[in-house]
Parts: C-alpha cells; structure tokens; sequence
C-alpha cells in the first residue's frame, strides 16, 4: 500500500485530484450564483454538477498516465525506468502540495462561513434584523415577442398576491398600488419604501407557444439583496404548479413570518380553475376589466364569458363578469337597469360556486347597493374584506355605500383603510376627493386634488373626477381645462366627450359644448346620458319656458336616462312652476312610500328646499309642517355623521329663511356662490330665493354672479378645446 500511495504522489494524481476539486467547486458555486440572475434555467447549474463529477475520473487517469512538463505534456515514466536519484526528486513538488493544501483549507472555511451566512439568510428577521412580514407584487414584466401577452404577467402577479394574502400575519400591497410601476425601472429599495413593505417580488414572463418561462425573485427591500431566486420553465399547462412552486418558496424565504403549517395551507387553499384555456381568458379579461374604458370593457365581457364557456365552475369568471356589466352602466353605454338585470344572475352564480370567495361577495354587495339594499351591500363588503383584506375595490364600494347613505364617518374609515393597504388606489382617491368635500375639509381637499393632478396627469379618469369636482366647486375654468387633458388622453371616450359638454355648457359655452355631444353621439349613439343634453342645454342657456317643455315630455317616458326621479325633481325647482315641483318632487315622496317620521329619501334631499316652497305657495301648511321637521331632524343626522359644518349651518340658515329669518341666509350666501355653481339665472327665477329676493344685498349679489359668468366665459372661449 505504501508503494502505491508512493507510486499515486510520484505521477502527481493526488495533486491534480485537488487542483480539480478546488477548480470544479468554484465552478459550481459561481455558476449557482449567477446563471439564475442571468435567467438562464436551472437544469443548467445541475448539469455542470453532473460534467463536475463525471470528469473527477478522467482526470484521475488523465494524471496517472501523463505528466506536464517545460516539454509539453509526456508520458510517465514507468517506476522501473527511474534509478534511484530521480526517485528522489519525487519529494521536490512538497511546496507545491503545501499551497494545495493550504487552497483547499481556505476554500473549506470560506464554505462553511458562507453556509453559516446562508443558514442566518434563511431567517429573515436574524439577516435583515426585522421582520419580513410584509410583501408587494410587482407585474411579471412580459419579455414574450407579442406586447399582446402582457396580461399573462399581470395576472400571473395577481394571482400570486391572492395566494399570498392568505398568509396570517404577512400584509400584501394591494394590486393597484404595486402595478403602478409597471415598466418603470426604478430601485426596489424606492419602491419598498414607497410602499412600505419589507420585501419586494419582482419577476418577467416569456411565453412562446404553449411554453413558459417564468423568472421570479424575492428582494428585500432595505437593502436590495435577493432573498430567493428561481427560473422554470416549464408547459404553459403546467402554469398551476408553477404558481404552487412559486408560493411556497416564498413562504419557505419568509418563514421566520409564517407558522409551520401556513405552507401547506397556501397548496390546500382552493384553486378556482384547472382549466388553463380559461385560465387565460379570465387573465384577459382582469386585464381588460381594468382598463375602465368601454373598448376595454367590451372585451372583458367576451373574455370572461370565454372563460365561463371553458369552465362553467369558474366563480372568479362570473364573479368578473357582473362587476364588467355593472362598470358598463358608468363607464359604457350600458343602461344601468339592464346592467342589474345583466348582472345579478353572474353574481348569484358566482356566490353559489364559492360563497368564500371576496371578489364575489364584493359583487353581491356592488349589485345590492344599486338595487336599494344598503345593508345587505355593506354586510356583503365586509365579508369580502373579512376574506381578502387586500381586495381594495371592497373598500371602495363600501365607502361609496356609507357615502350614498350620508354616514360620512364610516366612509372616511373604509377609505382611509383602503389607501392604507393599496396607497396606489387612484379610484380610492378620486371618491376620497368628493369625501373630504361633503365634510367641509375643503383645505384637505384641495390639497389632495393638486397631488392628484400632479401624480396622475396622464390618468384620463382622474382628469375626469378632477373636472367634476371644479365644476362642483365652481372653479369653472379649471373643470374645462380638466376635461380638455382627458379627452386629449382618451378622444374615443364619449364618457369624456359628454363630460367636457357639461363643463363647457355651465360655463356658458354651449355651442363649443353642442359640437362635442355630436362627437360622443358618433362614438356612442346609446349612451344614456345623451337624452338628458336638451335639457342641460337649456338650463344652461337659462331658458326656462324650454326647459320645462323638455322635462314635461320626458316625464311621460324617461326611457334609459338614469337616476330620473332625483333629476325630474333638480329641473322641475329650476322652472319656478307651482305644481310641476310637487307632482315631480312629491313622486319621490310617494314612491319611497315616506312618512314624517322616517328619514327623507336619497333623491329629494338636495331640492327639499323648492318642495317646501311650493307647500308654502298652494298653502298647505299641515305637509310644510311635516316636511320641515323631517328637514330638521336631517340635518341633526347629517351631522352626527360627519357632513361639514359650514354645509350644515348654510341649509340650516335656509331653514331659518323659510321660517321668516333671512339674515343668516344672507349673511353666508357670498361665500356660498363663490364655490357653489349656481347661475344668475337661477337667482332671478327659483321659488326659493322669493322670499329675498327685493332685498338690495340680493339684488347685488345677482349682478356680481352675472359679471362673474361673464369673466369664466372669455377665459373658457380662450381654451382650445379637441
């Protein structure tokens, strides 16, 4: 044995052993390391393990055969051809094998610091010194030759977050705020901090044919160092246990966050569809959704019905589907009672198919508040919120609930909870704006408006909101400028086009106005907001006796135009006719089947003022009597529930006015005009106003509101307008 092992040191085998060993693992680990960053698959880094190992042999014999010489590579010696002096010069190569030596020990405790660094990583709390316990989801980046397949990394993404939110205990950024940075290429640590998260997954998609590769990573976002790292590529019917692989690695990255048993949970938890064609048609139709354009509303209808057709089991599908129909009648053509009609079967389905699912119920809750069900919508919200807490449409739509049921303390929380998971929510914001506008928190307001036009100037929607709301505001100019931007963002909009026309037309330029309804009538010849222009028009151009004609004639059959009863009562108080105001506003009153006790109805509570004044004006005291408490009772509501108190103490001022008092009225009535739209016209005719109206500050008011029209109305006609 000894001779052998002298004969093994002789042809220098165990020297060329470690010089490969140290060789090939720096091979190994540089390229585990690396190859993944690059995106290069992970079969990759096993097959140089496999051609490491495999070459250990040849090398051997490579060694025992051959020596490298000043000569060139020759073959060794036999020990029999050697006399005794070169048999000796063996023990020369000592220095060379105490370097070898001397490598492979600094190799060995490199390695196993760098194991003991890698142990301390896998426990996020001991390598980062906090807790890892919250995550947002960037959009896989689609790297696939066809722009067409960026809904696929969307989706993905979102299916991701809706996994992982079902981990306790790990807060997940909502999907609006973390797509927001959809192809920005900005430095985690700034978005982490943005959001306000710990960690960060980021990732691309590349799908070619009905393959997939799918590149993800888990970045910590204090410092920018990867946490996780993984490639697959995989069939994109294998798409399912590439999520499954995904989630739980991350689980695995952040187990110091989870309990031992929340990994399995994340493979048990009910997958919605199996069904990968579907799969994708619903993925398309998110995407679609999303876009809150009546183009791309279209297309979500046709995507989800593709995906319900594929998998009738699909309640995410159906789920999709009623919410499309439902956005149809805001941001479509689609008359709001055939989106109810439309609607409510998809919802009923989709409760049925997964009653624990919270895009469903979020559904049941936005097809129950048009319906008039206000509890059973906000008991639905809840539910879904309670299931996802990340789903921030539920928050949204609950607050508009709250909003529209005039309990602006509750709305205020459901808000100020949505923008606290999903800080991104741009629609969260828009209704947070009219919000902070019915508390009297005008400053708050005001301030949120700037952000919002600064942040999102090329959003169309926020453009939109921004221009109802300076009309509501009074800021005339702006309203026009606003909706200029947005049409020019969005000129297939006739949603925009119809808004720009009510801009321009309460500023008094109905012509510019007229030519921009012709435009949305050629985009959309059913939208029902176009019936209602004749009589806007005229209101607008102030002339009454047309006006009522108008109304007269589209009360008899309202057809598609939507919340009638509240606009048939706004025009009839406009027209200073007796008996068209109670016919039109005691309608409410008798549909709503109200008694003095009871809350007044949604669609009266703005032109309240104007039944009261008819009562008065036919004499009949007994219903004036009943309808002032109720007004009175209102307002005590009304403020309890957080409406501002400058509002509340100007109706209460016109409740004084009605009852004989008209110095208050008269006292805040400047202010009052300057930020409220209310034309000159209106002053000279409403019954309201009768009770004051020879009074000189009246009377002075009025000729400051007719040169206060006149100045918007240059500025406005300076506006290009598309």
């Amino acid at each position: 044995m000894s001779a052998f092992l002298d004969e093994l040191k002789r042809r220098g085998v165990m020297r060329a052993a470690a010089l490969y060993a140290v060789v090939a693992w720096a091979i190994i680990e540089s390229s585990a390391t690396i190859l993944p960053a690059l995106g290069i698959p992970e079969w990759t880094v096993t097959a140089i393990i496999v051609i490491a190992l495999a070459g250990f042999p040849f090398c051997l014999v490579g060694a025992w055969i051959f020596d490298f010489t000043r000569g060139g590579i020759v073959r060794t010696p036999q020990r029999a051809q050697l006399d005794a002096s070169e048999l000796q010069r063996v023990g020369r190569g000592r220095l060379i094998d105490f370097v070898i030596i001397a490598v492979l020990g600094v190799a060995v405790v490199w390695l196993g610091w760098e194991r003991l660094q890698r142990d301390d990583s896998a426990d996020p709390v001991a390598a980062a010194g906090q807790s890892l316990d919250s995550i947002a989801v960037l959009p896989f980046a689609n790297i696939s030759d066809d722009p067409a397949n960026e809904y696929f990394g969307d989706g993905l993404a979102e299916e991701l977050l809706n996994v992982l939110v079902k981990i306790d205990g790990l807060r997940v950024t909502a999907r609006t705020s973390s797509f927001q940075y959809r192809g920005q290429n900005l430095d985690i640590r700034e978005i982490g901090r943005a959001l306000g998260v710990a960690t960060v997954l980021e990732g691309s998609v590349r799908k070619f044919g009905d393959k997939i590769r799918v590149t993800a990573q888990l970045i910590r976002a204090d410092d920018g160092f990867h946490l996780w790292s993984e490639t697959y590529d995989s069939d994109l019917a294998d798409i399912f246990a590439v999520q499954d692989r995904i989630s739980l690695a991350i689980a695995e990255a952040l187990r110091g966050t989870l309990s031992p048993s929340q990994g399995a949970e994340l493979t048990e938890s009910k997958r919605q569809t199996v069904n990968v064609a579907a799969f994708e048609a619903y993925l398309r139709g998110r995407f679609a959704m999303n876009k809150r354009t009546a183009d791309g509303l279209a297309e979500a209808v046709e995507d989800f019905r593709q995906a319900i057709a594929l998998d009738p089991n699909y309640a995410a599908a159906f789920s999709g589907l009623s919410d499309t129909y439902m956005l149809q009648a805001s941001y479509a053509d689609r008359d709001q009672r055939e989106a109810l009609r439309l609607a409510e079967p998809m919802m009923q389905q989709a409760i049925t198919l997964d009653p624990n699912l919270a895009e469903a119920q979020a559904s049941k809750g936005f097809v129950l508040g048009d319906q008039g069900d206000h509890e059973g919508a906000i008991a639905a919200f809840k539910r879904a919120i309670e299931l996802n807490p990340s789903y921030s449409p539920a928050y949204h739509w609950l607050a508009l609930r709250y909003q529209n049921d005039a309990r602006f303390n509750e709305a205020k929380r459901a808000l100020q909870d949505c923008l606290r998971v999903d800080p991104g929510y741009t629609t969260g914001k828009r209704v947070l704006l009219g919000l902070l506008r019915s508390t009297g928190e005008d400053e708050q307001a005001n301030a949120l408006a700037e952000q919002m036009a600064s942040d999102h100037a090329n959003d169309s929607l926020v453009l939109y909101t921004l221009s109802e709301d300076a009309v509501e505001q009074n800021q005339l100019v702006d309203a026009v400028r606003f909706g200029v931007e947005a049409v020019k963002l969005q000129p297939e909009s006739a949603l925009l086009r119809v808004s720009l026309a009510q801009a321009l037309a309460v500023a008094g330029d109905t012509a510019r106005a007229e030519a921009q309804i012709e435009v949305a009538r050629e985009l959309a010849p059913d939208n029902p907001n176009l019936a209602q222009w004749p009589m806007l028009k005229a209101l607008a151009e102030g002339d009454f006796e047309a006006l009522e004609r108008l109304r007269a004639a589209t009360a008899s059959d309202p057809g598609s135009i939507q919340n009638w009863p509240h606009m048939n009562c706004m025009l009839a108080a406009r027209v200073r006719r007796v008996q068209s105001i109670i016919e039109a506003c005691g309608a409410i009153l008798k549909s709503a089947q109200w008694q003095p006790d009871q809350p007044l109805p949604d669609p009266l509570q703005d032109n309240v003022a104007a039944l009261l004044s008819a009562y008065d004006a036919i004499g009949d005291e007994e219903a004036a009597e009943q309808l002032a408490a109720a007004v009175d009772a209102e307002l005590d509501r009304l403020e309890a529930n957080g409406m501002g108190s400058q509002r509340v103490a100007f109706y209460r001022a016109h409740m004084a006015m009605y009852r004989g008092d008209p110095e208050a009225l008269l006292e805040r009535l400047p202010h009052w005009l300057d930020s409220n739209n209310i034309s000159a016209a209106s002053l000279r005719t409403e019954l309201v106003w009768d009770s004051i109206r020879d009074d000189p500050r009246f009377q002075t008011l009025i000729t400051r509101t007719e040169r206060r029209q006149a100045e918007i109305l240059a500025e406005v006609k300076a506006i290009a307008v598309p």
